[in-house]
């Protein structure tokens, strides 16, 4: 029996030592990219809740502000329409009576734009049984003229 080079070898090994086997897919890599993405969608999800339910009891403040301007005459004729009232944060938090160790009242201060005028509306957050309440002090105009509001 002759052997000729040419024909395959039936016991020859394909086995090549070069080529590596396909990596594996890490179950462990998945299971943390999965608790990463529902992490940072929890934290939107929180984050994003919190601020939008802040958001809606600032407004429900400044629509009290718009009615207590509304309400008093004076303040109504020089604000006119009131196109936008909301709160100023770093002049609430900056205003004397919050600054006051012992305080137990939280006052409030609005930026108001209205059809005729704008002003800087200061009131006092009341804490009634299940609501709070906005008692408005003053309107101050951006012309330099103050209303008070009656208590």
């Amino acid at each position: 029996m002759s052997m000729n080079s040419s024909s395959p070898n039936p016991y020859h090994s394909q086995y090549d030592p070069s080529a590596a086997p396909p990596p594996k897919s890490s179950k462990m890599g998945w299971i943390l990219a999965i608790v990463g993405v529902l992490g940072v969608l929890g934290l939107l999800v929180c984050c994003g809740g919190g601020y939008a339910l802040m958001n809606v009891g600032f407004d429900m403040m400044g629509a009290q502000a718009t009615t207590a301007i509304r309400s008093n005459p004076t303040a109504n004729d020089k604000i006119g329409e009131v196109k936008s009232c909301k709160v100023d944060f770093p002049a609430s938090a900056a205003h004397p009576e919050n600054q006051k160790k012992d305080n137990q009242r939280q006052i409030l201060v609005f930026n108001v734009e209205g059809t005729k005028g704008s002003g800087i509306l200061t009131g006092e957050l009341v804490n009634q049984p299940g609501q709070q309440e906005l008692k408005p002090r003053e309107l101050r105009m951006s012309t330099g003229e103050i209303i008070t509001f009656a208590p």
